[in-house]
């Protein structure tokens, strides 16, 4: 018989009732950065966030969520969070996913932490990021000015 870690029970109970105590938040506010938040983009970008960074710790989450926000701010990648995140060749367009796995609660946790700015952008106002790893960087990279290194990615602005 598998034994299973004392403690993570109790764990995933509390993720799950902050990410719902945060859903009923995000629905009552309706609005991120001026801009209605529509049906179902929650869900996507926690999808997103959770594709894009899987096995980084909340703060990289949180980074992405923050580049997610950044870039509908910005205006120019997309008059909605629908459009910013859909834009062609930005992010990982993520399978449906089971959303009560510790990798979606933790993604949901940080996406909705961002959301709420509950705490400082961890990205630094980036609205760009890669592997660091990656080779060649992206021609991008050259031109905007770094931000931060948050575990395996850079950001930039």
């Amino acid at each position: 018989m598998r034994r299973r870690r004392p403690g993570l029970g109790w764990f995933l109970v509390v993720v799950a009732v902050c990410a719902i105590a945060a859903c009923v938040v995000i629905g009552m506010m309706q609005k991120v950065h001026g801009a209605e938040l529509q049906r179902g983009e929650l869900d996507m970008m926690v999808r997103i966030v959770q594709a894009e960074t899987t096995g980084e710790p909340v703060e990289g989450q949180r980074a992405v969520a923050f580049v997610m926000l950044n870039r509908l701010a910005a205006g120019t990648f997309g008059g909605t969070l629908t459009k910013v995140l859909l834009k062609p060749y930005q992010f990982t367009r993520p399978a449906p996913l089971d959303d009560i796995s510790p990798s979606y609660l933790k993604a949901m946790l940080a996406t909705v932490q961002a959301v709420l700015r509950v705490v400082p952008d961890d990205s630094r106002g980036a609205t760009h990021f890669h592997l660091c790893s990656m080779k060649p960087w992206p021609d991008w990279a050259r031109r905007l000015k770094p931000t931060v290194r948050i575990s395996s990615h850079c950001f930039y602005r």
